[in-house]
């Protein structure tokens, strides 16, 4: 897994491998077996030649760790392992919609990655809902990357397309794409080997090209071709119109910006803060803090001591120049968000770049993991509607 992950990256660059340890006794793997799980991640990527950079993140659920790890690491794509066969698996690619649903990120669930690499032959299943996504263009680049070989070569078929039997499609080139109305009819059209990989290519659950019998398909030519090699590929999310900032929202002085609801209550509630005067990290987090406990002062202490100890060890930068610091927190009913910046930016020891916006997520200490989700589905969604702007335009991060 490992390999196909440095295969299908930027050549060169680490992996980074993710173990995601649950709270005691709710199931998942406890700190000491998600520490193990990363040791050994080390050890294969170390076998191979390739840099691994471990990452272990306490949530209640892998969804929310993952999810979490994604945004935290401005990571463009999510690689999984196929995980059980059995269906009702909580890790089966069939249940990845929770995953899907909290990270924007491209998810790549893979079978028998090192069978994928060598495979002689490969199978390319494109939805018709799929051809007109800007982002499937990159899911099959990706496809080809993995593969090692040009697109040229591999075998199109159009899932959904009624009365044609082959239609264009240029991302292979002049080949004609075969074309099945049913999902359930493809494996009876298709005769693979051992040596034969699919390619899944499939809009995300809930959006407004999925299908559940594009969801189905996977488990279909599992269990149709159990020695073949399967990639399942997620989309990346797109913005809806409904997301897009409207240019009258985020004009300069507008009192309304078209911001996600975590980011406007952090807005009128006084707890984002453009030019901040204090010159040490340290003492703007504890006044963003403050902020966030205005009549307790006891829990602000303890708030801004742990992300002070956090920046330290572990600073985490959403893009350059840009710091998160995020906690749980006992004191909270809901997730709270708190901003910071600084023209100057705030010298941290373990960044090369100076941190000029300072970014403070706390949630509830007792928060079922969805409401952890939906806050960092809503951070995400400010960052990519370039929220940081509107709220700081005299500050350059970069």
């Amino acid at each position: 897994l490992i390999a196909f992950a440095a295969g299908i990256g930027s050549l060169g660059a680490p992996v980074r491998v993710v173990s995601v340890a649950a709270p005691e006794g709710s199931g998942g793997m406890s700190q000491t077996e998600a520490e193990d799980a990363l040791v050994r991640g080390i050890a294969a990527g170390s076998a191979i030649g390739v840099e691994v950079i471990p990452s272990l993140v306490s949530a209640a659920s892998a969804a929310d760790g993952l999810a979490r790890a994604v945004l935290e690491r401005s990571a463009d794509a999510l690689l999984l392992g196929w995980g059980s066969s059995d269906r009702s698996a909580r890790n089966s690619p069939f249940a990845h919609d929770a995953l899907a649903r909290a990270t924007p990120a491209m998810i790549v669930s893979v079978r028998y990655p090192q069978a994928f690499r060598t495979a002689r032959r490969l199978v390319v299943v494109l939805p018709s809902q799929c051809q007109d996504n800007p982002n499937t263009e990159a899911a099959l680049s990706t496809a080809a990357r993995a593969w090692g070989k040009s697109l040229a070569s591999a075998e199109p078929w159009i899932l959904g397309e009624s009365g044609r039997d082959t239609v264009s499609h240029p991302a292979f080139g002049a080949k004609k794409t075969r074309c099945v109305r049913q999902w359930r009819d493809l494996p009876t059209s298709i005769k693979a080997d051992a040596g034969t990989a699919f390619a899944i290519i499939a809009s995300r659950p809930g959006s407004a090209g999925w299908s559940p019998g594009t969801e189905r398909l996977s488990v279909i030519l599992e269990d149709a071709f159990p020695k073949s090699a399967l990639c399942l590929f997620y989309l990346t999310d797109m913005q809806t119109e409904a997301d897009k900032p409207n240019p009258e929202d985020t004009r300069p002085g507008s009192e309304e910006p078209s911001l996600p609801p975590l980011v406007l209550d952090a807005h009128k509630a006084g707890r984002i803060r453009a030019n901040m005067s204090e010159a040490a990290l340290v003492d703007a987090v504890r006044e963003l803090a403050g902020a966030i406990f205005t009549d307790n002062r006891g829990a602000a202490t303890a708030l801004s001591r742990e992300l002070s100890s956090i920046a330290r060890r572990e600073p985490i930068e959403l893009e350059p120049g840009v710091l998160l610091l995020h906690a749980h927190v006992g004191a909270l009913s809901a997730p709270v968000l708190a901003m910071g910046a600084r023209q100057e930016g705030w010298p941290l020891t373990a960044l090369s770049q100076r941190v000029k916006v300072l970014v403070m997520l706390c949630s509830p200490a007792d928060a079922p993991p969805s409401m952890h989700l939906q806050a960092l589905t809503e951070l995400a969604a400010a960052l990519r509607a370039q929220a940081l702007q509107h709220l700081f335009p005299g500050i350059d991060a970069n």
